[in-house]
């Protein structure tokens, strides 16, 4: 082969080869060559595993990150660019994210409503206690809900909305935040 010829014209006698491993893959083989060849150094060998070792973990967290990174941006564009309303409320009732189309019919900015509680800011008085225990019963029972209720616009004025809810739990147990 090719490498044996360069290897052999740069004077080199022996080599050798760690895989480097994503998982079950191989991304890559560590290629070693040497000047002479000598007897096997096994604490050589075990140092050039583990460097070979450490490195398939590295870049497979890399490629991992980068997977999660393009799911999140496509996440995120597909709710940014839906003209369905979206909002993310944290454990407490506050706004931790809404999308366009929802901030655009209701009046606001995004940083008017960012840690906001939704209750208080978007749900006429009237239905704030009901609509508070609908929420507290989809956290309990981990369900989906769908349901119908006004929402107040920056002006005061009243949208007739259906909606489907669903809270996101950590991998604890304890409620991450609820979508809207």
């Amino acid at each position: 082969s090719f490498v044996r010829l360069q290897a052999q014209v740069a004077g080199l006698k022996a080599g050798f080869g760690i895989p480097i491993l994503i998982g079950e893959r191989v991304l890559a083989v560590l290629t070693f060559f040497m000047t002479q060849s000598r007897t096997e150094d096994k604490r050589y060998l075990e140092l050039v595993t583990a460097v070979a070792t450490q490195l398939g973990l590295v870049l497979g967290r890399k490629q991992l990150e980068e997977e999660l990174r393009q799911e999140r941006d496509f996440s995120k564009t597909l709710i940014e660019t839906s003209s369905a309303f979206f909002v993310a409320l944290d454990a407490g009732g506050k706004i931790i994210m809404m999308n366009q189309g929802f901030l655009k019919a209701a009046g606001y900015t995004l940083d008017e409503v960012l840690e906001t509680d939704y209750l208080l800011t978007f749900v006429p008085e009237a239905e704030r206690k009901s609509l508070a225990k609908i929420f507290r019963e989809s956290v309990r029972s981990q369900q989906p809900i769908l349901k119908e209720n006004y929402v107040l616009t920056k002006e005061g004025r009243e949208l007739l909305v259906e909606w489907r809810g669903k809270p996101i739990f950590k991998k604890s147990g304890e409620l991450d935040f609820f979508l809207r």
